[in-house]
């Protein structure tokens, strides 16, 4: 969740723009796909204060965190990763996309920040 600060009202809210801008467009990616109709027929000014009430109350978790969202936004194709960078000791683990993602998502500090670098590039906007 994103956390009040202590001080710096300004960049809490600013935060929680950001977040939502990034939320957002993370739903509206996956939409056409999927059955999550979070969203429909809003106009993309109350998508966005939704998404602040969402990112606000903590309910993002359950909609970011969910596996048929999770399969959308990352898909199912097979990946490998290189457990090692010593060359002669390569080990390669292989594993579904959206899987791994959801576990680098959970021990991110940020999971929308996380979100937002797989964006499309045509769908990355400013706040």
């Amino acid at each position: 969740m994103i956390r009040k600060p202590a001080e710096g009202w300004d960049d809490y809210q600013g935060r929680i723009k950001v977040g939502a801008c990034i939320l957002q467009r993370a739903i509206t990616q996956v939409q056409p796909e999927t059955r999550f109709g979070w969203l429909e027929g809003e106009s993309v000014q109350d998508q966005l204060k939704m998404c602040e009430l969402w990112i606000t109350w903590g309910i993002y978790y359950r909609i970011i965190f969910d596996h048929g969202f999770a399969r959308a936004f990352w898909g199912y194709r097979d990946s490998y990763i290189i457990m090692s960078e010593s060359y002669s000791l390569e080990y390669r683990e292989k594993f579904q996309g959206w899987k791994y993602h959801l576990k680098q998502l959970a021990l991110s500090e940020d999971p929308l920040l996380y979100m937002g670098q797989f964006l499309e590039k045509e769908e990355r906007h400013r706040v």
